[in-house]
C-alpha cells in the first residue's frame, strides 16, 4: 500500500461513526421533511429519506 492510499483510509470505527451520523441526519431530515440531495444514476436528486438505514441508502 503506498503513502497515499493508506492516508485516504479511515479506521474501520471512524467509518462506522460517519455510518451513523449520516443516518442520524438522514432521519432528522426525514423527520422535518426537508429534502437530501445525492447522486442517482451520474445525476443531482433532491429527496425527502424515506427509509434512513446505515450509510447512505435511502
Amino acid at each position: 500500500m503506498n503513502k497515499q492510499s493508506k492516508e485516504n483510509t479511515l479506521p474501520e470505527s471512524m467509518t462506522e461513526t460517519v455510518k451513523k451520523a449520516v443516518n442520524v441526519a438522514l432521519l432528522h431530515h426525514k423527520a422535518v421533511g426537508n429534502k437530501v440531495a445525492f447522486l442517482k444514476n451520474g445525476k443531482i436528486v433532491h429527496e425527502i429519506p424515506s427509509n434512513a438505514k446505515k450509510g447512505l441508502q435511502f
